[in-house]
């Protein structure tokens, strides 16, 4: 369609078997194509996380697999200070109103969640909103 268009396209997470299926459908000549991967685990947001002195952060992700593995990697490479949680279409009723009460209690600084979580409950303390990755539609 648009074949001298220039493309972008970044990942931190596709597999060379997904990066081949994506450059076939597109009909990527190979000329045209730089694939850069790295092995590095640099995660620039836990820097600004480890910043924040006061109020609550939260980390939009676009699956429950990708929240439980933020909250994985933040478990062991932040400060112990913050009360980590998460909250996303997967949790039953008792759990989700629980962790919604913590939320608003102060129980819980910083929020790993879907959009099932909303944009942040209206609460005012709100320091940082991270999208950790696209969100899977426009209209999310």
């Amino acid at each position: 369609m648009f074949q001298e268009a220039p493309i972008m396209m970044l990942t931190a997470t596709c597999s060379k078997e997904d990066a081949n299926i994506i450059i076939n459908s597109l009909n990527i000549k190979p000329e045209n194509l730089n694939i850069i991967r790295s092995s590095s685990f640099s995660r620039p947001e836990i820097k600004i996380i480890d910043e924040i002195q006061e109020g609550k952060i939260i980390i939009y992700c676009a699956t429950v697999k990708n929240c439980e593995e933020m909250l994985e990697q933040l478990n062991s490479r932040i400060d112990t200070k913050y009360n980590i949680d998460t909250y996303h279409g997967e949790l039953d009723s008792l759990q989700k109103s629980q962790t919604i009460q913590k939320w608003k209690n102060g129980q819980i600084q910083l929020m790993i969640a879907t959009n099932a979580f909303g944009m942040g409950i209206n609460t005012p303390d709100i320091r940082l909103v991270i999208h950790n990755t696209f969100p899977l539609s426009i209209g999310n």
